[in-house]
């Protein structure tokens, strides 16, 4: 009898308590091994991820009321509950299989939940990889409300063709900006009075500007990310120079740069977009030697702006880091995300086939 009791107990407890296990499964962000706050766990043949995790790894925010979640999903906000399966938005309802669970004070996510929401992860039984997308911003700067300043002297042609081996090639790199909707920006000897009073007014005008970055290791034989740090940006002009305080540093261009609209002038800099390029140029700086990365290979004197929904500047470096092996080759990009009270340039590390 009391064999039959202590078996019919375990038989009972299996049925109320969800069969969980930490699980192997990797995930990758970028190419790159990501260090989850959290263990993966493998919940009645279902994969879930923590929500901590989830929002690291997709720049998310979210609130939580007792049992109810409100998640800003990269500018899509979400509404779900714990223990349910479905997930609203103002728009659309999704379903998942199985529901939204807490284990040890830890709220944990389906997988499904990317794959329902058509975000880009590829999900197999050994990891989750994910790409990081374009960060989304709730509100966009407009092209005719730029200031723009004439440049008398030189047009973009003259300008972008003297940086170039042939004119040929100036050219391709316009007509390349055009068809892709990018800015050019090209170094130029110095701004004039208009653009330094301009400076002034973008600086007194702004919106708190901050920067979030990745947590990494870079100094390790297999590099990886984790985590995200937000630091505060201070942008000042001291003698007609742009600088930048962060992270009780101050850094200052070591070259001026001017952006230019190909598809709407040759003969006109946009005030707005040169100080985006000026203080992306020194962000990047910044990342690039907090983590002791190089640009030598691949430095180029023209950069572009990609146009998208929140404006962004890529640039090429790489570590040498570990002897007798080949240098290991990233893309940063630097991305300005715009929210109705501040300004957040978002930095990612994409780790390169070499």
């Amino acid at each position: 009898m009391k064999k039959h009791l202590i078996l019919f107990l375990v038989v009972f407890a299996f049925l109320i308590f969800p069969l969980h296990a930490h699980t192997t499964q990797t995930i990758t962000l970028n190419n790159f091994p990501y260090k989850a706050l959290h263990n993966i766990q493998i919940i009645d043949e279902t994969t879930y991820i923590s929500l901590d995790d989830i929002l690291r790894l997709t720049y998310s925010t979210s609130t939580q009321n007792k049992n109810d979640l409100k998640i800003n999903f990269n500018g899509l906000i979400l509404n779900t509950r714990l223990n349910s399966r479905i997930i609203q938005s103002s728009m659309d309802k999704y379903i998942l299989r199985k529901p939204i669970i807490k284990v040890d004070e830890v709220i944990y996510f389906p997988v499904e939940f990317f794959t329902v929401l058509n975000y880009p992860v590829t999900v197999t039984d050994t990891a989750l990889a994910f790409n990081s997308p374009v960060p989304y911003s709730t509100s966009t700067d407009r092209y005719k409300d730029h200031i723009k300043i004439a440049v008398h002297d030189q047009k973009l042609t003259e300008l972008v063709c003297a940086l170039t081996t042939t004119s040929e090639e100036g050219e391709m790199v316009i007509k390349n900006a055009i068809k892709n909707n990018h800015y050019l920006v090209i170094p130029y000897k110095s701004p004039s009075k208009d653009l330094i009073q301009s400076f002034n007014k973008q600086i007194r005008e702004s919106l708190p500007m901050e920067i979030i970055i990745r947590e990494g290791d870079f100094l390790d034989k297999i590099p990886s990310l984790a985590g995200l740090k937000t630091l505060p940006i201070t942008l000042e002009l001291k003698n007609d120079t742009l600088t930048l305080k962060l992270d009780k540093t101050t850094f200052s261009p070591t070259c001026f740069e001017i952006a230019f609209n190909p598809s709407a002038y040759e003969d006109v800099i946009d005030s707005e977009k040169t100080v985006d390029a000026m203080l992306m140029r020194l962000v990047y700086h910044y990342v690039r030697d907090y983590y002791s990365l190089k640009d030598d290979l691949n430095f180029s004197d023209i950069s572009t702006i990609e146009i998208k929904r929140s404006d962004t500047m890529h640039f090429n470096v790489y570590s040498d880091y570990i002897l007798d092996s080949a240098p290991v080759h990233y893309e940063m990009t630097i991305s300005k995300q715009m929210h109705p009270d501040r300004i957040s340039y978002v930095v990612e590390l994409i780790k390169c086939e070499n």
